[in-house]
């Protein structure tokens, strides 16, 4: 071997040179390799799955709520093609493989198509690319737990209004769920329904097409949407009107732009989990309050330089109050196991166990709670990863300007 050769085989192996890696990889709580798990590997035509953990009380059977995409359906009709969206829901119960202890999630329920109608032919213009007319019905579902357990479904679904082509919908999911209010209530979680049927979210300044809205609650637990990452655009829900936005001229650039240094040319930025609420310390080992206490969740990138596609994830932190200013971005995150050839498109995150305990609701944890993260490959399968909030909430890049601020 020649000696030149030699000696760099010998400082990788001692370790004193260290490869270039610009990622953080999550691994696994559960998976002994830790890999990511798979979630119902036997269905077919499911993906981009939203997984909902309920409290510990509504037992082992009914503690894992899936929502996703369903699969296609295509029609001619009126010599005009049509296809017809769908999102399906069920309960999942954890497994393991025999010999190999991986974990996985498998359906404990029936796979039921959910009752989201949407009208098909209307008089007034809706798309204004008329091919978006053919794609009736929900899709892109996504769950998430208010403070007080209601279990809320946010879904794209066909607009039924003018020059709306596709709106953001929301509906309390025991509504559409069979079950589902009936193993909450056993839990002694029984708050109210106020989503009761399909809810259109229309905004000021709305778009023809909406896509991947965020919701998170505010410091006094009122429901929020972040609608657009950059800039960034936040807005309130109040019950029958619309939507209004907190500041009506955000930046164009941002924390984001400026830490991640992204040619807004190149590159999307889009929501992919809901946000949730932590206080970074151990559970018990301090009392939350708005200095310790930030709101977080997943994005994704978007790289499209075609024929290829691939979604960076990155986890950011927000202030707990408004206006709910950037804190910081995480380096990029992969997925131990993944593929990054495939398509991997992050959907959901929810605590593992969400508790009551401290006085807090459903949407709090701490650094040492576990989080599960959903989500779909390449528009086939779907899986989920366990990470502790502790491994999201490390290796940050703190927004310019924050100080006497640390993340764990």
């Amino acid at each position: 071997m020649d000696s030149k050769l030699s000696s760099k085989v010998a400082e990788r192996i001692s370790g004193s040179v260290k490869g270039f890696n610009k990622a953080k990889v999550l691994e696994s709580y559960s998976n002994p390799y830790g890999f990511i798990n798979l979630i119902d590997p036997y269905a077919g035509g499911v993906f981009n799955p939203s997984v909902l953990v309920l409290p510990d009380a509504v037992g082992l059977g009914w503690r894992h709520l899936l929502v996703a995409r369903g699969p296609e359906r295509y029609e001619v009709i009126e010599k005009e093609d049509t296809r017809w969206e769908s999102v399906v829901g069920c309960f999942l119960l954890p497994m393991t493989r025999q010999y190999l202890n991986l974990p996985y999630l498998a359906r404990e329920s029936e796979l039921e198509t959910l009752k989201l109608p949407a009208q098909r032919k209307v008089e007034y213009m809706r798309c204004k690319e008329k091919v978006y007319d053919q794609f009736i019905g929900p899709e892109d579902p996504r769950l998430f737990f208010t403070n007080d357990g209601q279990p809320l479904l946010i879904y794209s679904q066909t607009g039924r209004s003018p020059n709306i082509c596709r709106a953001i919908y929301i509906i309390d999911a025991r509504m559409v769920i069979p079950g589902l209010e009936k193993a909450l209530k056993k839990a002694g979680w029984n708050a109210p329904i106020v989503f009761t049927e399909q809810t259109d979210l229309i905004r000021e300044d709305q778009f023809n097409i909406e896509k991947n809205w965020a919701p998170f609650l505010g410091e006094n637990d009122e429901l929020f949407f972040h609608v657009s990452l950059v800039p960034q655009q936040i807005y309130k829900y109040q019950e029958g009107l619309t939507l209004r936005a907190l500041d009506p001229r955000p930046p164009s650039h941002n924390c984001l732009t400026e830490l991640i240094g992204a040619e807004m040319n190149r590159v999307h930025f889009h929501h992919a989990t809901p946000l949730l609420r932590v206080t970074l310390c151990k559970r018990g080992e301090c009392t939350p309050d708005i200095h310790n206490t930030v709101l977080f969740a997943l994005i994704h990138i978007k790289y499209h330089p075609l024929p290829y596609l691939f979604y960076e994830r990155r986890a950011v932190t927000w202030n707990v109050t408004a206006p709910y200013d950037y804190l910081s971005v995480s380096k990029p995150l992969t997925y131990s196991g993944t593929n990054q050839a495939d398509p991997i498109f992050t959907v959901s995150m929810s605590w593992d166990h969400p508790t009551k305990k401290h006085g807090l609701g459903l949407n709090h944890g701490f650094l040492d709670d576990v989080l599960i993260t959903s989500f779909g490959v390449f528009d086939y399968g779907s899986a989920y990863i366990d990470v502790l909030a502790r491994d999201v909430l490390t290796d940050h890049m703190m927004c310019d300007g924050i100080e006497g601020f640390e993340l764990w």
